[in-house]
C-alpha cells in the first residue's frame, strides 16, 4: 500500500479496520487510495527437526508458530534462509549443508518485515559431533591355550570414543577406554575353553561410529605343565595287593599320565583337576619311597613335580603280656596303667573293652594307656588288648582287669560304754555308726581290737585288760581296708582313775547346734546308762545381748537340779551371741537305760552358739553331790595365761569334773596341765565345725578333804578380755 499526497487544506481521517489501517481525506474533494496493511509480529513455537549430524548434507527445517506471513523468512542466526510460506502457523525452510558442517548450536527464529512485523523469540538448533569409525592395529596377547584361566586383552588401534566396545566373535566384552588409541576388555574362562580362531573387533556406537576391521586371536591346543598337588593314598604296605591311585591338582590333559619313579602307569583323564592310574602289585614288593609325577606330552606338557608314595613295612601283630596295675578300687582316680608284652609300635593304641586309650609309645615290649575316671565307677572286668593299626598289625589276646568293690569311709557317732575303771578286766565296747563292712575293725589308739561284725552299723570289740591298766583317754576309731575304706574320726574311751568308793566317768556324749533355726529341741542321748549313776549336763547357751530364756533340763524320766547359772549381760562386750550364758545341772540314782537329755529353752530360742555335754558318773553314792562352783572371768590380768575351776570336797572319796569355755577364738584350753593329777576328758563344741573345740573338760579322784583346783592354760595366752567361763562339781 502506498500512502498519496493530498492538498493542504484536505484534512486526514485514519480509520484502523481490522488488521488494516486505512487513511481517510475529510474536506476535500473526497479522493482516497484505499487502506495500508500492517504486518503482526510473528511467534516461533517449535522447530523440526531440532539438530542434526555434523557434516549432515542440506536439511528442509518445519517452523512452528502464529502470526507468519507470506513475507516471514526463518533465520539462521540473523540470516535469512530460502523460506516457503505454509501457513500462517507454519514455515519451512532449506538449511544448507555448509552451515552443517561444524558442531556447535545455531539460534533459529521468524523475522516478518513492516510495517508491523518483527522478530520471534528463538529456538535452538543444535550440531553434534560425530564418532568416527575406530581402527584396530593390534591386540596383546594374540592367542592362549585352550583352559587358560581370565585373562586381559589389550586392543590397540585409533579413534577409539568411551563408548567403544571390544566385541569377541561379535559379543562385547567388558571394556575399559584407556584412550583414543588403546582398550582393554576382560576375557572371561569360558570364552577360551575351546580351541580355535577368534575374531576380535571395536565397535563405536552412533552417531558415526561403526565396526572396525578384525584381529585374529587364536585359542591354540598346547598342552599345559600339569600341577600335582595330592596323591591318595600316600603309602601302602609291602606286599599289598594292586590299587587305585589318585591323583589330584590341575592343568592335567586327557594324554597325562601318572608316572611311578619316572615310569608310566595305565592312567584315567577323570578332568583336568583329577587322575586315577592303577598301581600293580609288582610296585609294592620292596620297603621305600616313590617319587609320583604327572606327566603331560606335547605340544606344550611337561613333568609336574613329584609327591612322595611310601611302600612301609607291615606291622606285627601284638602279644599283651601283662598289665601293672591290674587292678584298682572302684570310684578311683584317672591313672596311668602300662602295659607290657611285644611286637609294639609307635601307632599301637591300648584298647579297653575295644575302645582306644590315650596311649604313649615306650618300645617294642612296653606302652602305657591313661584309663579315665569314667572307666572306674562300677565293680567290673575289662578286657584289655594292644591294637596294631594296618598294614599287618592286629588284635592281641586280652588280658583282664578288675575294677574292684570300694569300701566306704566308715562313720563312728557313738561308743557304749564310753569309760572303764582302771585296773578292770577285759571289756566289750560297741560301736554304732554307719559304712561298716565285714573287715572294719574297732582302733584302740590306732592298735586293732579283736572285732566283730554286728551290722552295717554296729560292731563290737574285745578291749583287753592290758588296756585298761592305766587312767588316761584313749581314742577310738573304726578302720575300712583298702580298696576305699579309711579312718573314721574319733571317739574318746576314758580310763578313769578309781576312787576309795569306787566312783569315775563312765561315758559322755555332746549336743551342738550351730546354725539352726529357733528350736526347744536341744538334744544328746547317752547309751546304755548304768542303774544308780548319776547324770551331770554342763550348757552354754545365747542371749542376743539383753535377755536369756529360761532353761529347763529333762529326759522324760530322771529330775534334774540346776546347780549353777551364769548369764553376763555386761561384760562380755566383745563376745558373740550364743557364747554368753553358762548352767549346769545333775540328777542321781538313775534308772538304767538310754536317755535323751534335752536342755529346752523357754520361749524358743535360735541354735546359734548352743551346746550341752553330759555326763555319767558311775559308782557314786545315793546322795553323790558333794560340792560345786561356776564362775566367769572377764579379764585374766596381764602376763597371767592359766584360769582355774575350785571347789572344795568335804568328803574324801568320789570324783571332781571340771570344765572351761573359751568364747573369744572358740578354742579349746590346753588342759590338764602338767602336774595337776587331772585326766583330760576330751574337748568340746566345735562350733564352727571347722576342727577348733571352744571347751575342754578334765577329771580326778577325790583323796581328801579340801579345795580341789583344776588348771586350764588358754591357747591363745596372754592377756584375756573378755575370757573364760568354768564350772567344777564333785561326786562320791
Amino acid at each position: 500500500m502506498k500512502l498519496v499526497s493530498r492538498p493542504i487544506w484536505m484534512a486526514l481521517t485514519l480509520v484502523a479496520v481490522g488488521p488494516v489501517l486505512q487513511l481517510q481525506g475529510c474536506g476535500g474533494h473526497g479522493d482516497t487510495n484505499g487502506p495500508v496493511t500492517v504486518n503482526p509480529a510473528p511467534s516461533l513455537a517449535a522447530i523440526a527437526p531440532m539438530g542434526a549430524v555434523a557434516g549432515a548434507a542440506a536439511l528442509t527445517l518445519t517452523a512452528t508458530g502464529a502470526d507468519f506471513t507470506v513475507d516471514s523468512t526463518v533465520d539462521w542466526n540473523g540470516v535469512p534462509l530460502a523460506t516457503s510460506y505454509v501457513s500462517a502457523t507454519q514455515l519451512t525452510a532449506l538449511v544448507p549443508g555448509t552451515d552443517l558442517a561444524t558442531p556447535g548450536a545455531a539460534n533459529v527464529s521468524v523475522v516478518t518485515p513492516s510495517p508491523g512485523g518483527g522478530t520471534s523469540t528463538v529456538q535452538a538448533f543444535t550440531i553434534t559431533a560425530t564418532n568416527p569409525v575406530p581402527s584396530v592395529g593390534s591386540i596383546v596377547p594374540s592367542n592362549a591355550a585352550a583352559g587358560s584361566p581370565q585373562l586381559t586383552l589389550t586392543v590397540n588401534g585409533s579413534d577409539f570414543v568411551t563408548t567403544s566396545i571390544v566385541d569377541w566373535n561379535g559379543a562385547p566384552l567388558t571394556t575399559t577406554f584407556v584412550s583414543a588409541s588403546q582398550l582393554t576388555a576382560v576375557v572371561p574362562v569360558s570364552n577360551l575353553a575351546n580351541a580355535g580362531p577368534v575374531n576380535v573387533t571395536v565397535v563405536t556406537p552412533a552417531p558415526g561410529g561403526g565396526t572396525s576391521s578384525g584381529q585374529a586371536f587364536t585359542i591354540t591346543s598346547t598342552n599345559p605343565v600339569p600341577v600335582l598337588a595330592s596323591i591318595s593314598p600316600a603309602s601302602a604296605a609291602q606286599g599289598s595287593p594292586s590299587f587305585t591311585l589318585t591323583a589330584n591338582g590341575g592343568n592335567f590333559a586327557a594324554s597325562s599320565t601318572l608316572a611311578w619313579n619316572g615310569a608310566p602307569l595305565q592312567t584315567t583323564f577323570v578332568s583336568a583337576m583329577q587322575l586315577t592310574a592303577v598301581v600293580p602289585a609288582s610296585n609294592l614288593t620292596n620297603v621305600g619311597s616313590v617319587n609320583v609325577t604327572v606327566v603331560t606330552p606335547s605340544p606344550g606338557g611337561g613333568i609336574s613335580g613329584a609327591q612322595s608314595f611310601s611302600v612301609t613295612v607291615t606291622n606285627p601283630v601284638p602279644t599283651v603280656t601283662g598289665l601293672s596295675p591290674a587292678s584298682v578300687a572302684q570310684g578311683a582316680a584317672a591313672f596311668p596303667m602300662k602295659v607290657s608284652g611285644t611286637n609294639f609300635v609307635a601307632a599301637s593304641t591300648v584298647d579297653w573293652n575295644g575302645t582306644p586309650l590315650a596311649t604313649s609309645f615306650l618300645g617294642a615290649s612296653q606302652l602305657t594307656a591313661m584309663v579315665p575316671a569314667s572307666d572306674l565307677v562300677t565293680p567290673a572286668t575289662a578286657d584289655v588288648t594292644v591294637v596294631n593299626p594296618a598294614p599287618g598289625g592286629g588284635t592281641s589276646a586280652g588280658q583282664t582287669f578288675t575294677v574292684t568293690a570300694s569300701n566306704p569311709a566308715p562313720t563312728l557317732t557313738s561308743l557304749s560304754p564310753t569309760s572303764a575303771v582302771q585296773g578292770g578286766g577285759p571289756l566289750t565296747v560297741t560301736a554304732n555308726g554307719g559304712n561298716f563292712v565285714a573287715a572294719s575293725t574297732i582302733d584302740w589308739n590306732g592298735t586293732p581290737l579283736a572285732t566283730t561284725y554286728v551290722s552295717a552299723s554296729q560292731l563290737t570289740a574285745l578291749i583287753p585288760a592290758s588296756d585298761l591298766a592305766t587312767a588316761g583317754s584313749a581314742s577310738v576309731t573304726v578302720a575300712n581296708p583298702t580298696p576305699g575304706g579309711g579312718t573314721s574320726s574319733g571317739l574318746p574311751f576314758a580310763v578313769n582313775s578309781s576312787s576309795p568308793n569306787g566312783a569315775y566317768l563312765r561315758q559322755s556324749a555332746q549336743y551342738i547346734g550351730y546354725p539352726n533355726a529357733s528350736s526347744t529341741d536341744w538334744t544328746v542321748t547317752l547309751q546304755n546308762v548304768q542303774a544308780g549313776s548319776t547324770i551331770y549336763v554342763v550348757g552354754t547357751w545365747p542371749n542376743a545381748f539383753s535377755s536369756y530364756p529360761t532353761m529347763a533340763v529333762t529326759d522324760g524320766t530322771n529330775s534334774y537340779t540346776l546347780l549353777d547359772r551364769h548369764d553376763d549381760l555386761t561384760n562380755f562386750a566383745q563376745g558373740v551371741m550364743g557364747t554368753q550364758s553358762m548352767g549346769h545341772w545333775y540328777a542321781v540314782n538313775v534308772q538304767a537305760g538310754t536317755f535323751s537329755v534335752n536342755m529346752s529353752p523357754t520361749p524358743p530360742t535360735i541354735e546359734d552358739w548352743v551346746a550341752l555335754t553330759v555326763f555319767e558318773i558311775a559308782g557314786v553314792s545315793a546322795q553323790p553331790l558333794d560340792a560345786h562352783t561356776l564362775n566367769f572371768q572377764a579379764t585374766i590380768p596381764p602376763g597371767k595365761d592359766t584360769v582355774q575351776a575350785t571347789v572344795t570336797s568335804t568328803v574324801a572319796s568320789g570324783i571332781v569334773i571340771a570344765m572351761t569355755f573359751d568364747d573369744i577364738d572358740f578354742t579349746a584350753p590346753t588342759a590338764p596341765l602338767a602336774g595337776t593329777g587331772y585326766t583330760d576328758a576330751g574337748a568340746f563344741w566345735d562350733f564352727t565345725k571347722t576342727g577348733k573345740p571352744a571347751a575342754r573338760a578334765a577329771y580326778a579322784p577325790i583323796v581328801g578333804t579340801g579345795p580341789y583346783t583344776a588348771v586350764f592354760s588358754p591357747q591363745e595366752g596372754g592377756s584375756q578380755d573378755p575370757d573364760y567361763m568354768t564350772c567344777a562339781a564333785i561326786f562320791h
